[in-house]
């Protein structure tokens, strides 16, 4: 109400309730996911871990949907509620009102900061725990959790997903909640399977779309080396990677400790 604009509220309201339901699944994934890492290898400590991801591949995988979701990395549904988010503010910051005017472009700067430390974090734990070579007994003898465990974690990521692809199915569903709850005149949030803020000039988002091509991303180098692949000498396998010449040793991966050490206060 502090804008006086009805569009703005009704789709700030959509930005937290959308985001709000969001945290319910990928907030529960990642404790769900870590909880199964600290089931099979008895420690939270991510220095202990590395290389999870060959032995608890599920695990690794809901972890990392868990961690793209609240990293806001599209096409899941942290991606989609951080982008209504980012339109209330940039739809506010027209109104007349000069502190609002001000205030809602910061807001939305601070926003982006808060997401880029997101994606560091989430780069840091899963990299730490699920890649790189086993930095202890434990972490090398670990092994996929019972069937229960990954049921219960699977039936979250999926709606990490479908929160997300399903956006302009799900977005008008919310405003409709929001304007009989509250009384502000409706807007058309959604047309097709694209989602806006009530006004298609200022900015469009489909998530489905995205999906297509981030798959392409990934099905293109595929089939190039299915092509091309049999036109080269061989394949030449190499244990252990590079390193400058020196014998390599495990102490010398990327640790959560010397990861975000740049940056540490």
């Amino acid at each position: 109400g502090a804008t006086r604009q009805p569009t703005v509220e009704l789709i700030g309201f959509l930005a937290a309730l959308y985001h709000a339901l969001n945290h319910s699944f990928f907030k529960g994934l990642l404790f769900l996911s870590a909880g199964s890492v600290d089931y099979r290898i008895h420690t939270r400590n991510l220095n202990e871990m590395g290389g999870l991801g060959r032995l608890m591949p599920w695990t690794a995988l809901m972890f990392l949907i868990g961690g793209l979701s609240v990293a806001a990395i599209p096409p899941f549904n942290g991606f989609v509620s951080e982008w209504f988010t980012y339109q209330a503010f940039f739809t506010g910051s027209n109104g007349q009102d000069f502190i609002v005017r001000v205030s809602l472009p910061l807001c939305a700067a601070l926003l982006a900061l808060v997401g880029t430390l997101s994606a560091m974090v989430t780069i840091k734990m899963y990299g730490s725990a699920f890649t790189g070579p086993a930095r202890s007994e434990a972490a090398s003898k670990a092994s996929e959790v019972p069937g229960p465990m990954l049921s219960s974690m699977a039936f979250l990521g999926i709606g990490c997903a479908l929160l997300g692809l399903g956006a302009p199915v799900i977005a008008p569903y919310l405003t409709n909640v929001i304007s009989n709850t509250f009384n502000i005149p409706n807007v058309m949030v959604a047309n097709g399977t694209r989602v806006y803020a009530g006004n298609m000039i200022q900015g469009v988002l489909s998530t489905p779309m995205m999906a297509v091509l981030l798959l392409g991303l990934l099905v293109v180098p595929a089939v190039l080396i299915a092509i091309f692949g049999d036109r080269k000498a061989g394949i030449k396998m190499v244990s252990d990677p590079w390193a400058c010449g020196y014998g390599y040793s495990n102490k010398m991966s990327v640790t959560a400790s010397n990861f975000d050490q740049p940056i540490a206060v």
